[in-house]
C-alpha cells in the first residue's frame, strides 16, 4: 500500500469501510489500517512529491486544511471515533 494518508487525527493509520450484509441491511463499520509509515513516507520523497503530505505519514497530521469546514479543522489531532451504521 502506498501513499496513504492517515485521518488527520494524529495517529498514522488509515481506515477502511467494511460493508456486512446481514438478512435485510447492511452493516458499514469503520477499521484502522495500519502500514509501515516510514516506508511509505520514503516512497514519497524518492518521488519528489510535496514534502508536506510525505510528513503527514509520520505525523498523522495533513500539512493543509485550507479546503476543509471550520469544523473539521477544529478536529485536527482529536481521536476518530466512527460507529457502526446500518441500513
Amino acid at each position: 500500500m502506498d501513499y496513504v494518508l492517515p485521518a488527520n487525527d494524529g495517529t498514522r493509520d488509515g481506515w477502511y469501510l467494511l460493508l456486512t450484509p446481514e438478512e435485510d441491511r447492511i452493516r458499514c463499520s469503520w477499521h484502522r489500517l495500519s502500514y509501515v509509515a516510514e516506508q511509505a513516507q520514503q516512497k514519497m520523497v524518492a518521488a519528489d512529491l510535496k514534502a508536506g503530505y510525505a510528513d503527514a505519514l509520520l505525523s498523522g497530521l495533513w500539512p493543509s486544511l485550507d479546503v476543509l469546514p471550520e469544523i473539521e479543522r477544529s478536529r485536527r489531532g482529536l481521536p476518530v471515533e466512527m460507529a457502526d451504521l446500518v441500513f
